[in-house]
């Protein structure tokens, strides 16, 4: 019975000193891709999928995919991918493998997808015309596409020279009708 207990004892202090985690799966990436916006910065904390006692013990290696590529790096415990760019080879999609080590001799990787996505088109104002006098209702009107098909919204901006303010956000349509203006007043609108 000595035997036994003793033998329990070290096997839990073998599994603290060594971490526990190691037992279960200590790193799960998400399994649904994530979407990187061509342009900007991409940043994923790796200890929010970390299952480790010494959390700040564990260091974290980006491998190189099956072209031999590196795709991102990582700076201190986060993946960081720079400047994402879409990849027309891939429709997009970069398939990111990270090794995380617990340097205790434990090393686990694990793979998730990474979607670049391009930006849509700038809108394209397409009436009333620059200069253009209109009666009341006014629906604004512009165009905008986005390269993957996504849902695009708009923020519409509208107002006086040095009073215009968001008059809408989110729409998904692409037209907004003003029903309220000043015919003395020459107005201003913008779509972001």
């Amino acid at each position: 019975m000595k035997k036994t207990i003793l033998y329990v004892l070290i096997v839990a202090l073998l599994v603290m000193f060594a971490g526990c985690p190691t037992l279960f799966n200590p790193f799960d990436l998400p399994d649904d891709p994530l979407i990187a916006n061509e342009g900007e910065t991409f940043t994923l904390d790796l200890t929010t999928y970390t299952d480790a006692v010494n959390i700040k013990d564990i260091s974290y290696e980006v491998t190189p995919n099956e072209d031999d590529i590196v795709v991102g790096e990582i700076i201190g415990q986060k993946y960081v991918w720079d400047d994402p760019k879409f990849n027309e080879e891939t429709d997009g999609k970069e398939k990111i493998t990270i090794e995380a080590n617990n340097n205790r001799g434990r090393v686990v990787s694990d793979t998730l997808t990474i979607i670049a996505n391009r930006p849509p088109s700038v809108p394209k104002l397409k009436e009333p015309d620059d200069g253009e006098t209109v009666t009341i209702p006014v629906e604004l009107k512009w165009e905008s596409s986005d390269p993957e098909n996504d849902v695009l919204k708009f923020h519409v901006y509208f107002g006086t020279n040095g009073n215009i303010k968001q008059e809408q956000s989110n729409l998904t349509k692409e037209v907004f009708e003003i029903d309220s203006l000043d015919q003395e007043d020459t107005y201003y609108w913008f779509i972001v």
